[in-house]
């Protein structure tokens, strides 16, 4: 079988999409209790697909087996959704309250690594997701979703040159 890609990715798929970042971001290395650890995927995957400028969703039939998020300057955000947002800003407010500057060591030295990077680099965007099920026999996902952004992005760069 073949991995199709698509410009979009099924509301169906979301719940994989959400395990799929669980499991690769580590996310149960922090936390066991498997409500906070669904609450919390569900907060990360929110808030990176409102912010996506792309979506692109990798299939083998139609099995959901991959995803790419990216966020492109200029591009406009491909979904907005009021209650993943509203979502986003309540869990935002949870661990404010409750862990307070329990992330601060790692969002302050992500911090700085940006800013390092932005002084000698200008991104035009950036991958925001990238995930492949690690259960498919099938290898290439996670190429196939990259080059298959490339492309569309080298073909929005010329037409923007002959506009």
């Amino acid at each position: 079988m073949e991995i199709e890609i698509r410009d979009s990715l099924q509301r169906k798929d979301y719940k994989k999409a959400i395990q799929l970042a669980i499991k690769g971001m580590h996310f149960d290395w922090y936390m066991s209790n498997p409500i906070l650890l669904n609450a919390y995927g569900r907060y990360f995957w929110y808030l990176e697909i409102n912010r996506a400028t792309q979506i692109l969703s990798a299939y083998v039939g139609d099995k959901f087996v991959g995803v790419l998020l990216a966020e492109i300057k200029g591009e406009p955000r491909k979904q907005q959704n009021i209650f993943q947002k509203i979502y986003v800003k309540i869990i935002d407010m949870i661990q404010r309250i409750l862990f307070k500057d329990g992330a601060g060591l790692y969002e302050d030295t992500t911090k700085k690594q940006l800013e390092k990077y932005l002084k000698t680099n200008s991104p035009d965007g950036e991958i925001v997701f990238l995930a492949a099920d690690p259960d498919c026999t099938i290898k290439g996902i996670g190429t196939a979703l990259l080059k298959k952004l490339e492309e569309r992005e080298k073909r929005e760069a010329s037409l923007s040159i002959h506009r």
